[in-house]
């Protein structure tokens, strides 16, 4: 005969088997917590790393770009003739004989304006460009652009040799 012990048993176990949990502890929540945390400030992290690199390189195109309009004015066909009108000749031999170019300027447009024609100095400008030109020999000049981006304070330096007839 079972005693009543072993009936109250079968009922209610006193050692459950099944522990039926209806939440998270405490423990559990501040873990989770803890990982989202971590890996919430990595992709954080990342992404803002991102976004100071992508406006790193988008100011050096641009001012890569602003460079290239520059030596763009100075080039000439290999018979001599002006690819486009830009700089004539004897600008360029009246501008070789200064030792130190600056242009101000906001556009390329304006930029042009003041290599094809008169150095215009304008204040309050967005670029500053220093160009150098040096005789090689045998009419071949080497002409070094360091520009400024007073937006982004930054500059970039870049030469590139020509060849004119003068």
């Amino acid at each position: 005969m079972s005693s009543m012990m072993e009936f109250m048993e079968k009922i209610t176990p006193l050692n459950k088997k099944y522990d039926r949990k209806k939440g998270m502890t405490l423990v559990e929540i501040m873990a989770a917590m803890a990982i989202l945390s971590i890996l919430f400030v990595g992709i954080s992290t990342m992404m803002i790393n991102t976004a100071k690199t992508e406006d790193k390189s988008n100011v050096l195109l641009n001012n890569t770009a602003i460079i290239r309009a520059i030596f763009t004015s100075f080039e000439v066909n290999t018979d001599g003739s002006r690819t486009i009108d830009y700089i004539n000749n004897t600008r360029f031999y009246n501008l070789k004989e200064k030792v130190n170019i600056t242009l101000r300027f906001n556009t390329i447009e304006n930029m042009q304006q003041q290599l094809k024609d008169d150095l215009i100095i304008s204040d309050g400008s967005n670029y500053i460009a220093e160009i150098t030109i040096r005789d090689d020999g045998d009419n071949i000049y080497n002409i070094k652009i360091n520009l400024i981006n007073n937006i982004k304070n930054e500059d970039i330096t870049k030469e590139m040799y020509v060849y004119r007839k003068i």
